[in-house]
């Protein structure tokens, strides 16, 4: 019996069939690997339920900058954890900083079973070098529309104060991990025939397909009905 331990649930879907998951050293859940999984990205089956939250963090007065409340929402604001291929979650984020800190930056992962599907930072925007003055703040990020059909779960909120080095170290004020999960549908009318033989990806766009006959092929009739010989 060979036990793997790991955080990478990518590498655990490809290497094992069978999972256990623990929490604080007591098993929590053990299954099929994707079951397992799923109940690890959700938060651990006390969080399970807890979708598009809003969830809340207690204060930490210790903490330079502290994340209080993750949410995820739609376009007019309204917690969500359904969506249909085509809507843009909105991931909002409140947190307060204690003393001034420059060059802050926030950053999420986004995945897919157990797959990284996008992770993306706010440390390109011009502000990310100014000083940020002790307050609290929200920021809204909208998700990309070309989302597929699936569960998705945000595996880590953190935020970072980059450093100016020349190897762009950076230091982790506050992260939250598995925190919020949602999933997007197909509508009926979206629905589509895709081979079985093709697993769909995680992403989906409406591409313009264009067919162009270059040659016809000998015995095949043409629109008046005669054949070409």
């Amino acid at each position: 019996t060979v036990l793997f331990v790991s955080h990478s649930m990518s590498s655990v879907k490809k290497l094992c069939d069978r999972a256990i998951l623990l929490d604080g050293g007591e098993v929590e859940a053990s299954g099929d690997v994707s079951d397992i999984v799923e109940i690890y990205l959700s938060g651990g089956k006390a969080r399970a339920e807890s979708g598009a939250g809003p969830i809340y963090f207690a204060p930490r007065e210790d903490l330079a900058m502290q994340i209080l409340s993750v949410a995820l929402v739609d376009e007019t604001g309204q917690p969500r954890d359904k969506f249909v291929v085509g809507e843009s979650p909105v991931l909002q984020i409140e947190y307060e900083v204690r003393q001034p800190i420059d060059g802050m930056a926030i950053q999420f992962q986004l995945m897919r079973n157990g797959d990284a599907v996008l992770t993306q930072a706010d440390n390109e925007s011009p502000a990310s070098d100014d000083i940020r003055p002790p307050g609290k703040y929200r920021v809204r990020v909208q998700m990309p529309d070309f989302l597929n059909a699936g569960k998705f779960v945000f595996s880590a909120i953190q935020t970072n104060r980059l450093r100016k080095t020349a190897t762009n170290h950076s230091v982790r004020l506050d992260q939250k991990e598995a925190m919020l999960h949602f999933e997007i549908r197909e509508a009926e009318e979206q629905r589509r025939i895709i081979s079985h033989a093709l697993e769909a990806g995680p992403v989906v766009s409406d591409q313009s397909w264009q067919t162009k006959l270059l040659l016809r092929s000998k015995n095949t009739p043409d629109s008046s009905g005669s054949a070409i010989l």
